[in-house]
């Protein structure tokens, strides 16, 4: 019989809290889930603390590949997952022994729901309680503070399968983002949604993939094209992502398109919009550059934005010219 829930936990060189995360996942309150462990290319004592816990627990499977990163990962789980739920887990984290039960009976009880999360409370290396952090909960909530950021938290979270599935699972063109667009794409096939409850202690730490300044400027781009991307979708119909150009190329391509649509820009569009052109190294020559979209851009910012906005858009796009 299959398991009702897949629990993946992508490993890359985590030893130092992996036996903790795993061991809170083999603690929860509902059995009737299996682990995936999917180790991507670790070097140091992860393996060996991986099968360590298989040899004592049969709901463990553990799947070995090169290193890929986070979405190559979870994609390697999600395509052997048998559970009708998929909840991710990160190797650091340490999940609540009610995590699963009531996530899984919340989908039970909302059909229409493709996705729920939690809250968290953040937890430092030493597992020292930093704060407690919540989300919106009911639906539209959720979906609205969507357009404006990622709402839900990753590791926190449990969603149907088969519709995680059908939109292609995670994709590596987004490092840093890869569950922002996962979700924004999920919306456009049903409800998302976050629980009150706390579910999971997030561990804040210096090892993290997302922990140094210097990959801001990525995490802000990556963020930035997920949504340019779903904008997109709904815009014209298809996804620059994936269609084999090179991405921050194709996503400069679109914004050249929706600047020169004469119609009212959202907030949030504006929003995503001033990230890309912050902070994203656009690869045209000096006279694209400043032809196109930022010509472009600098109005729109000017007659949407206010004088304060305008003023503040030409002084970061002249000093990202001047850099680059």
């Amino acid at each position: 019989r299959s398991p009702r829930i897949t629990v993946a936990m992508p490993v890359f060189n985590g030893s130092r809290f992996l036996a903790t995360a795993i061991d809170s996942i083999l603690a929860q309150s509902c059995d009737d889930f299996e682990l995936i462990i999917a180790d991507d290319g670790s070097t140091d004592g992860s393996r060996a603390i991986a099968r360590a816990r298989a040899g004592r627990d049969r709901r463990i499977v553990l799947v070995h590949g090169e290193h890929g990163g986070i979405p190559v990962a979870l994609n390697r789980a999600l395509g052997l997952a048998r559970g009708e739920y998929f909840a991710p887990m990160d190797q650091d984290d340490v999940a609540l022994p009610a995590r699963l039960a009531v996530e899984a009976a919340y989908l039970d009880a909302h059909p229409d729901t493709v996705v729920v999360g939690g809250s968290a409370t953040i937890i430092d290396d030493s597992g020292a309680v930093l704060k407690d952090k919540h989300y919106p909960t009911e639906p539209e909530a959720v979906a609205a503070a969507m357009h404006r950021a990622c709402a839900i938290l990753h590791p926190a979270s449990m969603m149907r399968t088969d519709a995680a599935r059908r939109i292609g699972g995670y994709r590596g063109a987004l490092p840093f983002a890869q569950d922002y667009d996962l979700w924004l794409r999920l919306m456009e096939a049903g409800d998302v949604a976050n629980l009150a409850d706390i579910v999971l202690m997030k561990r804040i730490h210096a090892g993290q993939v997302t922990s140094t300044r210097a990959q801001r400027p990525m995490q802000v781009v990556a963020g930035a094209v997920a949504y340019l991307s779903r904008l997109a979708r709904s815009v014209r119909g298809e996804d620059f992502v994936g269609d084999g150009r090179q991405l921050l190329a194709a996503a400069t391509d679109f914004i050249d398109f929706y600047l020169s649509r004469d119609e009212a820009m959202s907030a949030d569009d504006f929003h995503h919009l001033a990230r890309f052109m912050r902070y994203a190294p656009i690869e045209r020559s000096v006279d694209r550059r400043v032809g196109h979209p930022y010509r472009a851009y600098l109005g729109r910012s000017f007659r949407q934005g206010g004088a304060r906005d305008g003023v503040r858009s030409a002084a970061y796009v002249s000093s990202f010219l001047l850099y680059n």
